[in-house]
């Protein structure tokens, strides 16, 4: 016993002198911005052990409190002395990602509007830029080394820039008018990529040469970004993962309604909104998200195809707006930045439906009885129109049974009606004034934590742990489809093309963008091997476009 304790003892002490050793050893780096000087990290990437430079935390926004909580962000103020940027700022004020009924503790700060910054040279002049925009339903995530390791892109020569934006009431409030005309937190993107032009060449990196990158939320995000004139010269390529606007799920269509829940909850008038929104930025920051995550996900489930019940919204024309046209006018016009797109989604986005807690299968029944929940929103406002055509995609997708006896139909519906067709018909939009690059993303690997098997297709977010390093195990395929893509995306944020040249690594594949003209859309098939083919969903695209003709207000995916 007394030799077993003198050994555990021995290790802890060994261990304890390491840990100090290492913290000693970690090598510092400071630069200077026109906001002043940043004190830095060197580190080393996972797979590759490539050497980079990680400057974590600097803000670039004032903190959105007081009269700026629900207003548009202001850029941050100059320091004086060295900004200590080797340690993670705190994330935006939301809940855990699992507690839907808001029944938990919130997390986060309102003084969350910082920037990282990591590059494997700073004293370069000409790295091209990778900005992230993290995903999470615009009510969770945050843009944290911990939660989006980019080792795999630095160790392609590309700077990569993460932030945090605001989520849920706090970012996406609105009373429909002035008072609050809402996508706070996509302001505080348009910020972010405001101050990456102004500094990033101080990082090594050419803000002439910027993409923008999202997944789910942050996809939907880099799409309005693309859209809004504000936006105009912030960036130059977007890549757009399993999320457009013309997803109904990216949508706020009840903001107002969710507003005046609200505000009815905490005993404020709703007849004055300047005096409404004066009152909401005095509530308590627990009070305010508790009340108003309840009221929001009452709201969402009494249609919960409709749309998410924080998330942007169209906004009044005023000074600032960002959003103010339906997509489909705007991406029909072509009055928008078009610049080249990499985009796509995942061959069966709701594969996580299959797998639903048995008592929402209560909640599955309100679309059996009221089949007019089934046809898209955009689709049509005649209630005997929505009728017909949701009987018709009951009968298409459950043969007119309970939607709860059949879990692969629900999870074939969903992904079809919330993702697969909207994200298609954005990318053939675009693709008549810029390239576009259309892809499906089908391998069933090991390394993603939601890669249950029990139901066919690779669901939402399963293609996140090949872009960022994951704390789960690679498999030799798993890296192999990690590698491919990441080399894909890397030559778009190079050269605004994939497959600039022939590349044994690929296959010789060359992925070819969606022609305009053609009547076939060509799209790249990613999986453990990767090659061109046409028409993703063909099926799917086809029912519903009949669906369309023969239901819909117009031939347009409205946003309303």
């Amino acid at each position: 016993m007394e030799k077993g304790f003198i050994l555990r003892c021995l290790k802890s002490l060994i261990l304890v002198m390491f840990q100090v050793v290492g913290e000693c050893l970690t090598e510092t780096v400071e630069i200077t911005i026109p906001d002043g000087t940043i004190l830095g990290q060197v580190d080393i990437t996972s797979r590759h052990n490539v050497t980079y430079y990680n400057f974590k935390g600097i803000p670039f926004g004032q903190p959105p409190v007081g009269d700026l909580r629900f207003a548009a962000p202001l850029p941050n103020s100059p320091w004086n002395g060295t900004l200590d940027a080797t340690t993670e700022r705190s994330q935006c004020v939301q809940f855990s990602s699992d507690d839907l009924l808001g029944l938990g503790d919130i997390s986060g700060d309102e003084d969350c509007l910082y920037i990282n910054v990591y590059t494997p040279d700073y004293n370069a002049t000409d790295l091209p830029v990778l900005v992230w925009i993290y995903g999470g339903a615009f009510i969770n995530g945050n843009g944290n080394y911990t939660s989006f390791k980019p080792d795999f892109f630095l160790e392609q020569d590309i700077v990569y820039v993460s932030f945090n934006y605001r989520l849920g009431v706090l970012g996406f409030l609105s009373t429909d008018d002035e008072a609050s005309s809402g996508n706070w937190g996509i302001k505080d993107q348009l910020l972010a990529l405001k101050w990456v032009q102004h500094n990033i060449a101080y990082f090594g990196g050419n803000p002439k040469k910027v993409t923008i990158f999202g997944e789910s939320a942050g996809s939907v995000s880099v799409h309005l970004l693309i859209q809004t004139t504000l936006a105009e010269g912030l960036f130059h390529r977007a890549i757009m993962c399993s999320g457009s606007t013309l997803n109904l799920w990216s949508l706020n269509t009840r903001a107002i309604q969710i507003t005046n829940s609200i505000a009815a909850t905490l005993d404020i008038s709703k007849d004055n909104t300047t005096e409404l929104v004066k009152r909401l930025r005095s509530v308590p920051l627990e009070t305010l998200v508790k009340t108003s995550w309840v009221n929001g996900w009452e709201l969402f489930f009494m249609d919960g195809l409709r749309g998410l019940p924080f998330a942007p919204t169209l906004e009044p024309n005023v000074a600032g707006a960002i959003y103010v046209s339906p997509s489909d006018e705007v991406l029909t016009s072509g009055h928008y930045n078009s610049v080249p797109v990499l985009m796509g989604f995942n061959s069966q986005e709701a594969v996580a439906a299959g797998s639903i807690p048995f008592y929402l299968d209560l909640y599955l029944l309100t679309y059996d009885i009221n089949k007019a929940l089934l046809a898209p929103w955009s689709l049509t406002q005649n209630s005997i129109d929505r009728i017909l055509a949701g009987k018709n995609i009951k009968n298409k997708y459950f043969q007119n049974t309970a939607i709860a006896t059949h879990r692969q139909q629900l999870i074939n519906f969903v992904s079809a009606d919330q993702f697969n067709r909207p994200i298609r018909k954005a990318a053939v939009s675009m693709a008549k004034y810029a390239p576009v690059y259309f892809y499906e993303f089908g391998y069933q690997g090991n390394v993603s934590s939601s890669g249950d098997r029990t139901y066919e297709g690779t669901g939402h977010a399963e293609d996140v742990d090949y872009y960022f390093k994951s704390a789960n195990s690679y498999s030799t395929t798993d890296v192999k489809v990690s590698e491919t893509i990441v080399l894909l995306w890397s030559n778009f944020v190079k050269y605004g093309e994939p497959t600039p040249v022939n590349d044994p690594r690929l296959n010789y594949t060359i992925w070819t963008p969606i022609d305009p003209d053609a009547s076939d859309v060509a799209y790249l098939s990613l999986n453990e091997s990767i090659g061109m083919q046409v028409n993703p969903k063909q099926d799917d695209w086809d029912y519903y476009q009949t669906i369309w003709d023969k239901y819909g207000d117009n031939e347009l995916l409205t946003t309303y």
